[in-house]
């Protein structure tokens, strides 16, 4: 289970397209309300159920690009502000690594790989999430983590 902020992010970009929180909540057994429930925790199954939901909606099966080219930062809270304090893109994995799923959440799980050379990588894997909705979060993460990695470096990103 994990921190809905993803989630509320979701909700609010597809308000903006002009659909209802109601629509895309559809099944989840989650509302706005609960959302907004500082102890809400959600499932991989609801996060997935959610993101259908909204690629049925929009018709649009890559709405994770979509969606990463319109993150913010701040999106995700103190995280992303802790990210703007740092020097490096090491330490903002380490950071994302550390803290990230515990305070904001994610289907995506990050880990650092260190190699002789000095050089580093970073390996990522889905937590439980098959199909469409681990496509999305791929595609979101992609673009959310390489626009923010060249705000916070100043440099184009490289993958």
């Amino acid at each position: 289970m994990f921190r809905p902020t993803h989630v509320r992010r979701y909700v609010s970009l597809m308000q903006a397209r002009g659909f209802d929180t109601a629509a895309v909540l559809r099944d989840s057994g989650l509302d706005s309300a609960t959302l907004d429930d500082a102890n809400c925790l959600i499932t991989v199954e609801q996060s997935q159920t959610i993101v259908s939901n909204m690629i049925r909606l929009t018709g649009d099966t890559s709405l994770g690009f979509a969606f990463g080219m319109e993150a913010r930062i701040t999106d995700i809270g103190i995280v992303g502000h802790a990210f703007m304090s740092v020097r490096t893109m090491r330490q903002v994995v380490s950071l994302w690594i550390q803290y990230g799923n515990s305070l904001v959440g994610s289907l995506l799980r990050l880990q650092l790989e260190e190699y002789e050379d000095g050089e580093w990588g970073l390996l990522v894997t889905g937590a439980g999430a098959r199909g469409s909705g681990y496509a999305f979060c791929v595609e979101d993460f992609i673009v959310s983590g390489t626009r923010w990695g060249s705000l916070l470096s100043g440099e184009p990103f490289r993958i």
